[in-house]
């Protein structure tokens, strides 16, 4: 049920699996109708949106972006994304990114309210996609998962640690005896045997590895 990238999270276990290099195209303006297949739609151009959409890129999967802020859809077309200015969780606009031939579509958003919207409208229009929903609490994960979402991540637990201020990297859930949890208690304290899940580019990752050791 978890993605693990977005997320930035998301990015690394989904490009292996979805793999396959495809031919990047010039940018589109806001008008242009995209007739691309087997591409990545990518909701929200934030932080974590930026992320994933460059660690896609670098794997051979192109992007288009969907963004309603018109300052991170100058900031998409300047990374070389393909972009969208409109809201990404209506059908029109997700049919108008060729969500409808996309083989991925994320939901980078921090709106409980649209990112039901958006993954009701992603699982009625793009019926071969994998749709990964970044929310941000537990709560969400059952409502978004039968509204169609394939993979949900949880803010609530990267929120909770410093490690993402410490090294740059995000930690999405522990694994404790085969079983994920994806929020973290009050009381809660590594054991031997957890294993974290953690994304982020290589230098984040690597810091992370090291902070863990002790090193």
């Amino acid at each position: 049920m978890m993605a693990t990238p977005f997320l930035i999270m998301a990015a690394r276990p989904l490009t292996a699996r979805l793999g396959g290099p495809l031919s990047l195209e010039t940018v589109m303006s806001g008008a242009d109708s995209v007739s691309r297949r087997n591409h990545a739609v990518v909701v929200g151009y934030g932080l974590a949106g930026r992320y994933l959409a460059r660690m896609l890129t670098a794997a051979g999967i192109e992007c288009v972006v969907i963004e309603a802020n018109p300052e991170l859809v100058r900031q998409a077309r300047a990374d070389g994304l393909a972009a969208v200015y409109d809201d990404g969780t209506r059908r029109s606009r997700l049919e108008h990114a060729g969500a409808d031939g996309a083989r991925l579509v994320v939901f980078a958003i921090s709106s409980p309210f649209e990112e039901r919207q958006g993954v009701a409208a992603a699982h009625e229009l793009a019926l071969r996609a994998t749709i990964v929903v970044r929310t941000r609490y537990v709560k969400s994960i059952d409502d978004l998962m039968e509204l169609g979402a394939t993979h949900v991540v949880v803010e609530e637990f990267e929120a909770s640690l410093d490690l993402r201020q410490t090294t740059g990297a995000v930690q999405v859930a522990v694994i404790r005896n085969g079983e994920p949890r994806y929020q973290r208690e009050p009381d809660f304290a590594y054991q031997v045997g957890d294993t974290a899940v953690l994304v982020g580019d290589r230098e984040a990752l690597d810091a992370a590895g090291r902070l863990f050791r002790g090193d």
